[in-house]
């Protein structure tokens, strides 16, 4: 799961108390086609290429998936060619 757990103080009824709690974690993704960067994506890591192959079609740049040649994910970028 993409989450971590930190130290926490909670405050209830006028009183608090030290205790853990987890917190969901994000992934600074860029998306970079055919060299250019094209945009960043704030996520929830996982799905990396579908979310980029969507975000492709839905903005136009393709029309079928034959028309990406590769699709790579290097440390915190996504490269694409078409």
């Amino acid at each position: 799961m993409w989450q971590t757990r930190v130290d926490c103080v909670r405050f209830e009824s006028e009183k608090s108390r030290r205790t853990q709690e987890y917190l969901g974690m994000e992934l600074a993704l860029r998306l970079v086609v055919d060299e250019e960067f094209i945009q960043l994506f704030s996520m929830t890591p996982g799905l990396e290429q579908e979310l980029v192959v969507g975000y492709l079609f839905s903005h136009g740049y393709v029309t079928d998936m034959t028309d990406i040649e590769s699709i790579n994910l290097e440390d915190d970028a996504m490269h694409v060619r078409l």
